[in-house]
């Protein structure tokens, strides 16, 4: 059965995750089960809980050992640098664009053990942490975005979409 990712403009992706408790748990197992199986038939290379309409601080990035599974992950510490470079989104689908990211992230989460865990990250890496820790925060790249390079004509009509009342 193929796999759904949420697309903007649903509320979901815009509200801040609530954070995740159960971690460890069979619901915990299942809810990284589901995103991992999305990102890997979508060929995504980081997803979010919100990208599955569950409001949870989860993520998943892929990694040169595989992917990883954190929860309520935040920013500790950034470069002063940043570096612009393109990115979609699964939840933006046809949508691309130069965003400024900061060029080294330390995070902060739980692993699947619940276990606190630092992660240092450059680079690619950095880039995806940050997206998705957007994600659990209500923001998308198309936020950040300096400029749209594909996709102008389906970002239009999300902002159509989101402008309409629905009755």
């Amino acid at each position: 059965m193929p796999k759904i990712v949420i697309q903007e403009p649903a509320p979901v992706l815009r509200r801040k995750s609530e954070k995740f408790e159960k971690i460890g748990s069979r619901e915990a197992k299942k809810l990284v089960f589901k995103m991992l199986e999305t990102m890997k038939e979508k060929r995504g290379v980081g997803i979010a809980a919100p990208q599955i309409n569950e409001g949870v601080q989860a993520i998943i990035v892929d990694t040169a050992d595989g992917p990883l599974a954190l929860y309520n992950p935040k920013l500790l510490k950034t470069s002063k640098k940043k570096e612009s470079g393109e990115e979609g989104c699964l939840s933006v689908a046809g949508v691309y664009g130069i965003v400024p990211r900061f060029t080294s992230v330390e995070v902060e989460a739980q692993n699947e053990k619940a276990e606190i865990v630092r992660i240092k990250a450059e680079g690619f890496f950095a880039r995806v942490l940050q997206h998705e820790i957007d994600h659990i925060n209500g923001v998308l790249f198309i936020d950040r975005a300096t400029k749209i390079t594909e996709g102008k004509k389906i970002l239009d009509e999300i902002e159509n979409k989101a402008a309409k009342p629905i009755l």
